[in-house]
């Protein structure tokens, strides 16, 4: 505060100063040379004044906002820097978990079409063995119609050509005897 006024007065000494001068010789104070040492011994004073001022204040006072300046953008490199770490960390692991979670899904689909096919398979074997159980009882009963069937043709194949014989060859044959050349006929063709 003193140094403030003490430039103050300074300056108005300087301004009388001038004042007088102009008076005496007119035009530009800064021009006269009779005022020239004074003048240049209050350029030095002020000069002196301003830099005891900035390097004790004002350039203290800047190099301070600028070091806590300088730290805080440091501080926010750092966060930033921390941040993108954390960002990445988290991409990794989100890579990780949906790359986990594809191979999860992957062994399901696999496990569930290993199920179906199995299942597919055992439905299939079932299925074949069910038509080949029918296709045997099929032909157990096919067999047995043509057993059967043939049961029924013998007697009357004997018949016939018991008839047939007595009309072409004109002799009479027993029955047991046409009976026994049928069953021949018929062990032949199987």
């Amino acid at each position: 505060m003193r140094t403030l006024h003490a430039i103050g007065l300074a300056a108005a000494a300087i301004g009388l100063a001038g004042a007088a001068a102009a008076a005496e010789g007119g035009g530009l104070p800064q021009l006269n040379t009779a005022t020239f040492p004074t003048q240049i011994f209050w350029s030095l004073v002020f000069f002196a004044l301003i830099y005891l001022l900035m390097s004790r204040i004002a350039l203290p006072r800047i190099g301070a906002v600028l070091q806590d300046r300088s730290q805080q953008l440091d501080g926010d490199l750092d966060a930033a820097a921390r941040l993108k770490a954390d960002t990445q960390e988290a991409e990794a692991k989100y890579e990780a978990a949906l790359t986990d979670s594809r191979e999860q899904a992957r062994s399901l689909i696999r496990d569930a079409s290993e199920a179906a096919a199995a299942d597919a398979a055992a439905k299939d074997g079932a299925f074949t063995e069910t038509l080949v159980k029918r296709a045997n009882e099929a032909a157990q009963r096919i067999d047995a119609a043509r057993d059967s069937a043939l049961a029924e043709i013998r007697p009357a194949a004997a018949e016939l050509a018991r008839e047939t014989v007595k009309k072409l060859a004109g002799f009479d044959v027993d029955a047991a005897g046409a009976r026994a050349a049928v069953d021949a006929v018929f062990e032949q063709r199987g």
